[in-house]
């Protein structure tokens, strides 16, 4: 392949990767607008910049649905980012999405116009890369009865990629059959068309559901729901020459029972089978298909327990996932089984447990020529608990546990069979009196991972990484308004080689850092926060072989301010500053400096 040759190549998948990740956002435009459904009015502005980069998001959010007159629902929504290397032009990132409705309601009739703009300029990746889709019309929403409704629009719209715009028309219709009772049972019934015409390409999307629900007896509820949707995009590759088609066909059936055993008794049964089919053209003149089909089934049980002193929870999971690809040798099928309980205890008023237990096998099957075929047992702990020795003494300890054993089944992968255990400990003791306030925490992590045949490498694989942490946060109210606080923490790291059968090891790498942070908080006007303080950071690194030395030693350091102003109960504004010295004595010094602005207005 020539350089060219890649070149092309490689646009052409950062094109097409980008296509399926973004634009599947506007693959069809379905209006999702309900006049009964009251947001909060509000504005929000976030500005935040450490080093060389830059963010800004925003978002917007108003709704007046009680005028005679005109009614709206309006949603804006920002992000940009910049990178500005010192040698190099600046890179920026913008995507901007806006939705738009406008409208009256007459009796039970609802209609209005539409707006929707959503734009991504990406400088990061390429200099000219650009994609858009704006669409604007009108829409009305039909009650016919209490049960009954109707949403049909039919708008136009502007489409582009790196090098093609397209104009066409923007048409759907959604309707739905609320609470509809056919003796016993209550019934729901939705379906939707959406459909885009341009002129040299079109997308769609139908989607259909059912769901039925009803109660056997006074103790049992069940509920089934059966859905069905296809969809299909077509889009211009970065060349604007060649059109490519994907479509999707995925169907869905679930079930959920309940059965009240008791008062405190209650047994859950869940059940769904998932059918997808996807088909990707690289060229539609052609037909060149790839194509991707998805199956899979699964049930979860619950029984839950509730007493005075103690609630449990046992889970039961099974599921089994079939994939076929076409043109590919990855078909696979994985079955995962799980068991999990989730249990509190209330040993009195002042301590109480949380435990917490899941075991899982995973099961991976895979064709012949890949062999990727494997087991996997996975084992999660979490113990939790609580004691109050007085009104403004508390402990807390808490332990987790993990344990993943994974096992290939075939010799030419049975190199990579591994075992992973990773440990962790952390009490931490909480301190409140008056205006006196400590939290003292101290944190133990260990991650072992062990390869079976390890033996047999050059280069040892298996490792271990333990930490020590020890952190500690004093908090004191001087007098009104004023606060003086200090938080401290040091933390121990080492990294190396773990030897399984001799239960030894061969420490390489191994980290000390400090950090201490001293602040003062003045309360100005009960809606004005001011808050100034220095932070200290240093971390040493020591490399062990073929002999113990200091690697590396890096020390960051300076002040902070942060301001919060209420102005009302519906206005606030926060700001963060900081600058940083940097000495790094295997890089040169440097400053830098962390902003951060967020304003929130509520309507």
């Amino acid at each position: 392949m020539t350089p060219f040759q890649y070149h092309r190549y490689y646009k052409f998948v950062l094109f097409t990767s980008v296509i399926l990740t973004l634009l599947i956002h506007n693959s069809h435009s379905q209006i999702n607008f309900d006049p009964q459904i009251n947001p909060q009015n509000n504005f929000s502005n976030n500005f935040h910049k450490q080093n060389e980069t830059w963010n800004w998001n925003g978002n917007l959010r108003s709704f007046e649905n009680g005028s005679s007159f005109l009614n709206w629902n309006i949603q804006d929504r920002y992000n940009s980012s910049l990178i500005n290397p010192g040698n190099s032009l600046k890179q920026w990132k913008d995507e901007h999405d806006f939705n738009g409705f406008f409208y009256k309601t007459y009796n039970s009739v609802t209609y209005g116009l539409y707006a929707r703009s959503w734009i991504l300029l990406d400088k990061q990746q390429v200099e000219k890369n650009e994609f858009s889709n704006h669409s604007g019309g009108g829409f009305s929403i039909i009650n016919i009865g209490s049960n009954l409704s109707f949403k049909p629009y039919l708008g136009y719209q502007r489409a582009k990629n790196i090098a093609k715009t397209d104009w066409g028309w923007d048409s759907g219709i959604k309707a739905a059959l609320n609470n509809q009772k056919i003796g016993d049972y209550n019934t729901k019934f939705e379906g939707a068309a959406d459909y885009d015409f341009f002129e040299t390409r079109k997308n769609f999307s139908n989607t259909i559901s059912s769901s039925v629900a009803t109660n056997f007896t006074t103790h049992s509820w069940d509920s089934l729901k059966i859905g069905y949707e296809e969809s299909g995009k077509q889009y211009y590759t970065a060349s604007g020459e060649d059109l490519v088609e994907v479509k999707l066909f995925d169907r869905q059936i679930s079930n959920i029972l309940f059965y009240q055993l008791a008062p405190d008794k209650l047994l859950k049964i869940e059940s769904g089978i998932t059918s997808k089919d996807i088909n990707f053209s690289k060229s539609i003149e052609n037909s060149t298909n790839r194509d991707r089909g998805v199956f899979i089934i699964g049930s979860i049980f619950t029984y839950r327990f509730i007493a005075d002193s103690y609630n449990y929870e046992i889970e039961f999971k099974t599921s089994d996932e079939n994939q076929e690809n076409t043109e590919v040798k990855t078909n696979s099928r994985a079955r995962i089984s799980a068991l999990g309980l989730k249990s509190i205890y209330y040993l009195g008023s002042n301590d109480n447990i949380d435990f917490n237990i899941s075991y899982s096998k995973l099961q991976y099957d895979t064709p012949e020529e890949n062999f990727d075929d494997r087991d996997e047992q996975r084992l999660v702990i979490d113990f939790d608990y609580f004691h109050r020795y007085s009104p403004v003494l508390s402990m807390n300890i808490s332990a987790y546990g993990f344990l993943l054993h994974q096992i290939y089944l075939f010799s030419e992968q049975s190199i990579n069979n591994n075992w992973n255990r990773v440990i962790k400990f952390a009490p931490e003791v909480r301190y409140k009196n008056g205006d006196v306030a400590n939290t003292l925490t101290t944190t133990v992590l260990a991650n072992y991972t062990d390869y079976d045949f390890d033996n047999l490498n050059l280069n040892k694989r298996s490792f271990l990484a333990r930490r020590y942490t020890v952190q500690d946060s004093l908090n004191i109210s001087l007098y009104k308004y004023v606060s003086l606080g200090v938080n401290g923490r040091v933390q121990f790291e080492e990294k190396g080689t773990f030897f399984a059968k001799q239960f030894a090891q061969n420490v390489v790498q191994t980290y000390r850092s400090e950090r201490i942070n001293t602040f003062v908080t003045k309360t100005l006007l009960r809606r004005f926060i001011l808050k100034a303080g220095y932070t200290i950071y240093k971390r040493l690194e020591w490399r062990h072989l073929p002999k113990k030395k200091k690697y590396r030693e890096i020390v960051n350091q300076g002040p902070f301010f942060n301001f919060q102003y209420e102005a009302t109960n519906r206005i606030s504004l926060l700001a963060n500053i900081s600058v940083n010295y940097i000495d790094d004595d295997r890089n040169k010094s440097r400053i830098y400096n962390n902003s951060y602005i967020k304003l929130l207005y509520s309507l």
